[in-house]
C-alpha cells in the first residue's frame, strides 16, 4: 500500500509504498530498492532508495539512487 507520513514538528511529508518501524532501535526503514521521498514546507524535496531513519539520532538517510533539492535555512 501506500504510506503518507506528516510530522508537523519537521513540517514534512514522507511517502513510500512500504515502511518497517524497529520499535528497540527507533528506526525506519524501506526495501532496499524501493523509492521514498521527502518533501518539507520549506521547499526540501529528496528521493531515493534503501531509505534509513535512525529517529533517537535524527538521522536520515538514503542507501541508493538520492536526488532532489536541500534548502537550507540559517537556524540549521
Amino acid at each position: 500500500g501506500n504510506v503518507d507520513f506528516y510530522s508537523a514538528e519537521q513540517d514534512a511529508f514522507l511517502t513510500a509504498d512500504v515502511l518497517y518501524w524497529n520499535d528497540a532501535d527507533r528506526r525506519l526503514t524501506s526495501e532496499p530498492a524501493d523509492q521514498v521521498r521527502l518533501q518539507r514546507g520549506d521547499g526540501t524535496s529528496v528521493r531515493g532508495r534503501g531509505f534509513v531513519a535512525e529517529l533517537g539520532r535524527s538521522i536520515i538517510r538514503f542507501e541508493d539512487g538520492v536526488s532532489g533539492t536541500i534548502i537550507e535555512s540559517a537556524d540549521e
